[in-house]
């Protein structure tokens, strides 16, 4: 452990509903914080899952509910102003639960930045909420974005630099995550899968079109809730591939299904922040393809571990598929390059020593040259020696 036991309080905008990636982060970050030395008390959202809050638990943190202390926001103040480090996740910079953990002095506030963009915005509205960041995140003691695509829109409009900005990727659980044991065959038919939040800027819309251009041996699943399932369906009955497109819903067992699936589709039009849906798909041997939009070029390379497509091109998407299909050496290489990858890059260790190196660093008073791909976590243990099932499709990335 570096320097006295830290109090941190975990203030994030998740729902453990499902047993997914996020919700494995937080109880690694736990466990490797109590490892430390460490306590964190993680204030979510309900539902939690009781096995999930159970895991928690276990490792000696605690569950909260943010409703808590923003019920009563002056003995909320009071109450978040007693931690050490304040570590505020999937908030917006604006919300009313970010601005009550920056009023909460003498905690110093470490604010993580997951969000999407639909647009970068050059109009008025944009120009006064860009200074609004700016104030606010003046008062954060670090900031740090989850893609290098995030940090330097964060650098640019917040006017944030070294120390106090830096890179942490997401991580997964590569251990969980892992390919099949017998390759998959392409001549038996592909199975495609695509796990997001059924909104409009996902791009599903874009690979049930593909579907209907497709030959009959594809098949699409797709895993994860939202307003736009009702227009999606609608829209896989009109095209007549109803039959092969299967709405999953909400899943906890994600890494059974990429195992059991040989091409994975993030057809995002957004400016994706991360996509921890493509890491997990890239740890489990999928070929990914994906649009050319956000941090999204960071985790897959084009030729290397995945093919890239111009967002909303439904032609392109089609045809990466189809080349996929068509050439079983190279979506097998692919596949390969997809879980090297992931496994070098993109696990749930690195990630977690990083947040809590962070942390520390903090409280010590050093901090290092920060904003590139992350520090080096060193090694750590696994945060839960017991296995836990699946994982599903994150909210944000």
């Amino acid at each position: 452990m570096a320097g006295a036991p830290l109090r941190i309080g975990l203030l994030i905008f998740l729902a453990p509903r499902k047993r997914g990636s996020l919700e494995d982060w937080l109880i690694h970050v736990a466990a490797e914080a109590g490892r430390r030395g460490h306590r964190i008390d993680v204030f979510g959202a309900e539902p939690i899952r009781a096995d999930i809050r159970a895991d928690l638990e276990a490792t000696g943190g605690t569950w909260n509910t943010v409703e808590e202390i923003m019920r009563a926001p002056w003995q909320g103040r009071r109450r978040l102003a007693g931690y050490d480090v304040l570590h505020v996740n999937l908030f917006s910079t604006r919300s009313p639960v970010t601005m009550l953990a920056l009023s909460s002095w003498p905690a110093r506030v470490l604010f993580v930045d997951h969000a999407s963009r639909r647009t970068s915005g050059t109009g008025f509205r944009a120009m006064l909420g860009s200074v609004l960041d700016r104030a606010l995140m003046r008062r954060a003691a670090g900031v740090a974005g989850v893609s290098r695509f995030i940090t330097e829109l964060d650098r640019a409009r917040m006017r944030i630099d070294h120390p106090r900005l830096r890179t942490i990727y997401n991580g997964v659980d590569v251990e969980r995550f892992v390919p099949p044991s017998v390759g998959r065959n392409p001549a038996d038919g592909l199975k495609l899968i695509t796990a997001s939040q059924l909104i409009p800027e996902k791009g599903v819309q874009h690979v049930v079109e593909a579907m209907a251009q497709l030959p009959a041996k594809f098949r699409l699943e797709i895993a994860g809730d939202g307003a736009g399932e009702p227009a999606l369906r609608a829209l896989a009955d009109e095209l007549n591939v109803g039959d092969r497109v299967s709405f999953l819903g909400v899943r906890s067992d994600l890494h059974e299904l990429y195992r059991d699936a040989s091409i994975y589709v993030h057809p995002a039009t957004w400016q994706e922040a991360f996509g921890i849906s493509i890491v997990e798909a890239m740890a489990s041997g999928c070929a990914v393809v994906a649009s050319e939009v956000g941090a999204i070029p960071e985790l897959v390379q084009h030729e290397r571990t995945g093919l890239i497509v111009p967002p909303g091109d439904v032609d392109a998407l089609r045809e990466a598929v189809l080349r996929l299909s068509d050439e079983p050496g190279l979506l097998e290489r692919l596949a390969a390059g997809a879980r090297e990858r992931a496994a070098r890059d993109f696990t749930i260790e690195r990630c977690v020593g990083e947040h809590l190196d962070w942390c520390e660093e903090l409280a010590s008073g050093k901090s290092r040259h920060g904003g590139g791909g992350g520090a080096s976590a060193g090694t750590l243990r696994r945060a839960d020696p017991r296995r836990v099932p699946g994982d599903g499709p994150a909210a944000r990335s």
